[in-house]
């Protein structure tokens, strides 16, 4: 959905096709994580399904651009981000937690990494980038924590 703000209305709606909604396809923790929006230096994507597609979106249009298939179960993921066109998994929401997973968009590759990941406030709920900032975003058990 984009949303105008100053006049308090939905602009343009569109559906991505195979997402589910209402828990159907959470990352391993729930709370209706079904369809995760972020942005990075390359553009708007969409994180969704059993096996996550990342799906590049037009930002005016919200017409999907191109779509990968990561193979990665996405209840097998604590939390995901992308950087620079690659989509970053870690393996927990809760301490001990690793950056386990990077799908590669630009060569639709895949590897898996061994990066430890503090958290220090055991549930992490939500993870974004933020581009303008070069720092990651955390919601972590009632606290904005944010990783540089």
């Amino acid at each position: 959905v984009q949303y105008h703000f100053r006049s308090r209305t939905v602009v343009l709606q569109r559906s991505l096709s195979g997402a589910g909604y209402n828990n159907t396809f959470p990352y391993s923790w729930g709370g209706s994580s079904d369809i995760d929006l972020m942005a990075d230096e390359t553009g708007l994507w969409a994180i969704y399904t059993s096996i996550p597609n990342v799906s590049r979106l037009d930002p005016r249009s919200l017409e999907v651009l191109k779509s990968w298939d990561t193979g990665f179960p996405k209840r097998s993921a604590g939390e995901a981000f992308m950087i620079c066109g690659t989509l970053y998994v870690t393996n927990s929401h809760l301490a001990g937690a690793k950056v386990h997973f990077a799908y590669h968009t630009n060569s639709s590759t895949y590897e898996y990494t061994d990066i430890p990941f503090h958290n220090q406030y055991s549930h992490i709920s939500m993870m974004d980038y933020n581009p303008r900032e070069r720092a990651l975003f955390t919601w972590n058990n009632g606290h904005q924590v944010l990783y540089n």
